[in-house]
């Protein structure tokens, strides 16, 4: 598209009406040389995953300035039966990680790094704060780390509830 530039952070709007399909972000990269002109986007699979589309599904995109991201709260996204606990505060390392990088509510990310039994753990954003908006992380975003997936019931985690000394980073 030439109204789009690398770097830039789109949205990506599903068109064909999945059921589980949503809107998410992504960010705009150079397109190989064999695909200019084709009229098509690669995007990578967990952005596929996070918008519920699959390959060959159309899609809209739409330029969008991202809003500062003051909160970010993630869990590690593991099967039921696995508990992921961090022994220290992981917040810093998951802010340089996640820099510059836009998210929505529900999106899963990789966090560079950070990984169980040598794979990536993927982990799912829980809530942002502005709500309901595209944010991008950045110095001043303040991280929560949830040690356990807020999905399982036995897990349900009240946001208030969270100690601030033990799993989140003040930024004064």
């Amino acid at each position: 598209c030439p109204w789009l530039s690398g770097g830039d952070i789109v949205e990506i709007i599903p068109q064909d009406g999945a059921e589980d399909s949503k809107t998410t972000p992504g960010i705009v990269w150079r397109c190989r040389p064999e695909d200019n002109e084709l009229g098509v986007i690669r995007i990578d699979g967990i952005i596929r995953k996070n918008a519920g589309i699959s390959l060959g599904d159309r899609v809209r995109l739409a330029k969008v300035e991202p809003r500062p991201c003051e909160l970010l709260v993630i869990s590690p996204c593991t099967d039921r039966s696995e508990k992921v606990a961090f022994k220290r505060d992981i917040s810093e390392f998951v802010r340089r990680g996640l820099n510059k990088r836009p998210f929505v509510t529900g999106d899963r990310v990789f966090i560079p790094g950070v990984t169980l039994f040598n794979q990536a753990l993927p982990f799912e954003v829980v809530d942002t704060s502005p709500e309901g908006e595209i944010v991008v992380v950045n110095t001043f975003t303040e991280i929560i780390v949830l040690d356990s997936d807020p999905s399982c019931p036995e897990c349900e985690v009240d946001p208030e509830e969270i100690p601030k000394d033990s799993c989140s980073e003040d930024i004064a």
